[in-house]
């Protein structure tokens, strides 16, 4: 596994260990919706403009300096294999890409609650391929789990792996899939999503807040949890 902060290199190119947890998860993600989800054109429709929104993100991250470096940049092609970012260069990338995925959704006609799940489940894929290539260090123990500079650390990337991959098998396997009705995938979904951001923040050795008080992704889990559990609890109708 993968320290956090890694980078890889290929030839000139370089990679950051949250990169490769994205390439990742586009490689289980679509075959995964392809499989599980009845709606083929629908699925098919998200997953294309999915693909063309990310790709433009991806464009805008790695030429946002270059945007902003102006000429002093252009003038010298070399270094554009060696910036990506820049000041604000992933939220440029995130603003495209999720500007683009809306337009084709309003022009396909396919925005409807089905996309929301869709969407849950790609961020749950993006956080196992996290857990299962990055390792995460929990709180300290007593000299057992992951040792680093000679102190050991919970093994936290197990436990959010093991939650995750609960709630993606609940959302997998034919019979218990059709058990639950789209309302209550969605509820499966938010709360899965919002136990493993308390998780990962409570317990992270780097992201613990030394007062106690909650942090706003903190907050926004809690949130989650208890949308997914009224979603999960309502009655059908």
């Amino acid at each position: 596994m993968l320290e956090p902060g890694t980078m890889l290199a290929f030839g000139p190119l370089h990679f950051s260990a949250d990169l490769l947890s994205v390439l990742l998860a586009l490689l289980l993600f679509p075959p995964w919706l392809k499989r599980v989800e009845a709606d083929k054109s629908g699925s098919s429709a998200f997953l294309q403009a999915g693909g063309n929104s990310i790709l433009l993100a991806l464009v805008l991250y790695k030429l946002w300096p270059i945007l902003e470096g102006g000429f002093e940049v252009i003038r010298e092609p070399s270094r554009w294999l060696l910036y990506s970012g820049g000041a604000f260069g992933l939220e440029a990338g995130a603003a495209g890409g999720a500007l683009l995925f809306f337009v084709q959704a309003l022009r396909g006609k396919w925005l409807k609650p089905a996309v929301g799940e869709w969407l849950l489940a790609a961020v749950a894929f993006w956080a196992l391929a996290q857990a299962l290539l990055i390792k995460g260090y929990g709180i300290e123990t007593a000299g057992w789990g992951l040792e680093l500079q000679g102190v050991y650390y919970f093994p936290l990337h197990l436990l959010e792996a093991a939650v995750l991959l609960a709630m993606l098998l609940l959302l997998t396997f034919p019979r218990w899939r059709a058990s639950f009705s789209k309302r209550e995938r969605i509820g499966i979904l938010l709360i899965g999503l919002g136990f493993w951001t308390i998780i990962h923040i409570t317990l992270s050795a780097a992201d613990r807040i030394p007062s106690g008080l909650l942090s706003y992704r903190e907050e926004a889990g809690l949130v989650a949890v208890y949308l997914g559990a009224w979603l999960f609890l309502r009655k059908r109708e």
